[in-house]
């Protein structure tokens, strides 16, 4: 289960494998496996296998970890990945209090990675086509229906603020019922 949670998160290069000790201010700690990323980022995500009878020593050493890195001044983002079966909230609560906590359970590869998703980098879709400019497209979307100075007026207006297009509107509206009651008199 460790393998494919490593396999999962270096996939690409999101997180590249540390060795499993690591010393802090001379004292040492080993972890299953420890992680840095994504990317660049020196944050640690530390995997830990933790069945029941091991999840309060697994507590103790995160906490332990994480106040040494305290106190000789590191600011790395710290994330634990706790392998368990245990689904009582109170354990795992204790580690949530210390770091960013993921619990895997042992399942096939789409759900280990559906756990994992908030360490992944989200992947968002390449833009179908360039968009064209704001403005232009706003002309020709309204050209049909508004006339020229309301919509140069709010185009203006938008390169301001949200404030400034709200105004745009109300002095828009104000205009056009000031204009239909003097034409009804």
């Amino acid at each position: 289960m460790l393998d494919r949670i490593i396999k999962i998160l270096t996939e690409g290069g999101t997180y590249r494998p540390q060795p499993r000790l690591v010393i802090v201010d001379d004292v040492d700690f080993e972890f299953d496996a420890i992680l840095r990323g994504p990317g660049d980022s020196h944050g640690l995500v530390l995997v830990m296998d933790c069945p029941v009878t091991r999840l309060p020593l697994a507590v103790s050493r995160v906490r332990a970890f994480s106040q040494m890195m305290l106190r000789t001044g590191s600011i790395r983002p710290l994330s634990v990945v706790a392998v368990t079966e245990l689904d009582e909230p109170g354990v795992l609560n204790e580690l949530s209090a210390i770091c960013r906590v993921i619990r895997v359970v042992d399942g096939d590869d789409a759900s280990v990675r559906a756990r994992l998703r908030p360490l992944l980098p989200l992947i968002l879709p390449e833009p179908e086509s360039p968009q064209g400019d704001v403005s232009r497209l706003l002309r020709k979307a309204l050209e049909t229906v508004t006339p020229e100075e309301l919509v140069s007026s709010l185009i203006n207006a938008g390169r301001k603020d949200d404030k400034a297009v709200e105004s745009a509107i109300v002095e828009a509206i104000n205009s056009a019922i000031t204009q239909a009651l003097s034409e009804g008199q």
